[in-house]
């Protein structure tokens, strides 16, 4: 796995249990069939800790539960060479492993200084002559996604890695790729998943998006063969593709005369006839979400609405679709403006930033007609609000409290009393630290040790340390 096994840094407890299922049921198929496959990882950037800077990821979270064998390189100091450390079964860390007569070499995500390295990476791989080297990499190739920074593919030091490298497995782009055509060394599968809308929209049709994994076969040092096996869009039995879960794509278009209240939009959208036929049978309560063929429903809103964007919530409309579909979940997004939310701002070069601040603040305050004869004070409110927060130093329930007190009495009418004090919630006692174990414990210690570690992860979310606030 080149990277990115999780989308999000924020992990939560139910995806951290979710992914220790899955990893336990491909164990027991493997051993069911006399297998003993090990997990080969390498961190990349959605792998992060939750916090910048954070010194271990969710990748060291699983080698130290023994679910993956994690390879990085090491380096003394920033003026120093690059090594790599044979794989340790104490810690399941390493700089390379080796399998049979294979040897893989493991990198992390590098980002924008991933250039810089690739000669230090030339300078420690031994070549040889008899064996396969493989090195895995989290890094995307120029041109292959549109808008992402990629490595020009006749970067110097990346061709350079050809003398050293047999096969380089890469991640990073979520587009499936082999380069060069001429020469093919260079390996990128692709995610499993849609991730996002403007993956589906911009990027799934217009550039024929494939996904899936690679079967690489080698004898020696020559790759003999390596086949691509893609994800179908729900259940499939063609040869070489894996069946996975259902993705629809809708387009709703909003600019409408006729669309002049919330309610008649979210109709509108349920109307559409990709949709409509989407329709949850009669008498049908849940969604059988094992059926990879119930699908998830992405909805791009486009165009101007006859109302205010204040009017307009794309959470309801989720909960609407998700409600009455036939679907596992829908993803909305919204491109959707106002024609009641335009703003005109004269054009002034000398203008300070404060007035065209000000300005702004009044054009969306006047835009509602409940907000509309206090725009001036709202405007002054809002601009100090923003200074509030820009601020190094800011006390979330004393702003909680002056919206609440700015909104009695300029708005609401009444007093600060009408309003229920913001109750700053008590932390529970800390739980002492989880030991991390570096022996191969038995299963049930394991499995313990998982939900130790997860009641951990909860609790620390629970208590704010987790930067929920933030």
């Amino acid at each position: 796995i080149a990277g990115d096994l999780f989308e999000k840094s924020t992990v939560t407890p139910a995806t951290l249990t979710a992914l220790h299922a899955i990893i336990m049921e491909f164990r027991d198929a493997s051993k069911k069939e006399g297998l003993d496959i090990p997990i080969i990882a390498i961190q990349g950037n959605h792998d992060a800790g939750y916090t910048y800077g954070a010194r271990r990821s969710w990748m060291d979270f699983l080698a130290e539960l023994g679910l993956i064998k994690l390879l990085d390189m090491h380096r003394e100091g920033p003026d120093s060479p690059i090594d790599f450390h044979p794989f340790s079964s104490r810690t399941n860390k390493g700089g390379y492993i080796d399998i049979k007569d294979a040897r893989i070499y493991g990198i992390r995500h590098l980002g924008t200084n991933t250039p810089k390295f690739f000669p230090l990476v030339h300078d420690a791989i031994p070549a040889r002559d008899d064996k396969v080297n493989i090195l895995m990499m989290h890094f995307g190739i120029e041109g292959q996604e549109k808008e992402e920074f990629g490595i020009d593919i006749n970067d110097a030091g990346l061709k350079s890695l050809r003398e050293k490298v047999d096969y380089l497995a890469v991640g990073h782009f979520h587009k499936m790729y082999i380069l060069p055509t001429s020469d093919p060394w260079i390996y990128n599968p692709g995610s499993t998943e849609v991730t996002s809308g403007k993956e589906i929209f911009e990027r799934e049709v217009s550039e024929g998006y494939e996904r899936g994994v690679f079967i690489v076969e080698y004898l020696d040092k020559h790759v003999r063969n390596v086949t691509k096996v893609t994800f179908s869009n729900g259940t499939t039995w063609a040869k070489n593709q894996l069946p996975n879960r259902r993705f629809i794509p809708v387009r709703v278009n909003l600019d409408r005369p006729d669309l002049t209240t919330f309610p008649k939009t979210v109709d509108h959208i349920l109307s559409e006839p990709l949709i409509a036929q989407l329709k949850r049978p009669a008498g049908l309560d849940a969604v059988d979400a094992t059926d990879l063929n119930v699908p998830v429903l992405f909805v791009l809103l486009d165009g101007k609405l006859q109302y205010s964007m204040m009017e307009f919530n794309s959470r309801l409309v989720q909960d609407r679709l998700e409600k009455e579909l036939d679907i596992v979940t829908a993803r909305v997004y919204s491109r959707a403006t106002s024609k009641l939310d335009d703003i005109s701002i004269e054009n002034d070069d000398d203008k300070a930033v404060a007035v065209i601040e000000k300005e702004t603040f009044m054009g969306l305050a006047a835009s509602n007609e409940a907000y509309k004869n206090e725009k001036e004070s709202i405007a002054a409110f809002m601009m100090e609000m923003k200074n509030a927060l820009t601020s190094t130093e800011r006390e979330a329930d004393t702003l909680k409290m002056q919206v609440q007190q700015f909104y009695i009495t300029h708005v609401k009418g009444g007093s600060i009393t009408d309003v229920p004090a913001v109750a700053t919630p008590s932390k529970p006692a800390a739980k002492p630290p989880v030991e991390v174990l570096h022996e191969d414990p038995k299963p049930a210690e394991k499995q313990s040790r998982v939900e130790a570690i997860l009641d951990d992860f909860d609790e620390a979310y629970e208590d704010g340390t987790s930067h929920k606030e933030d």
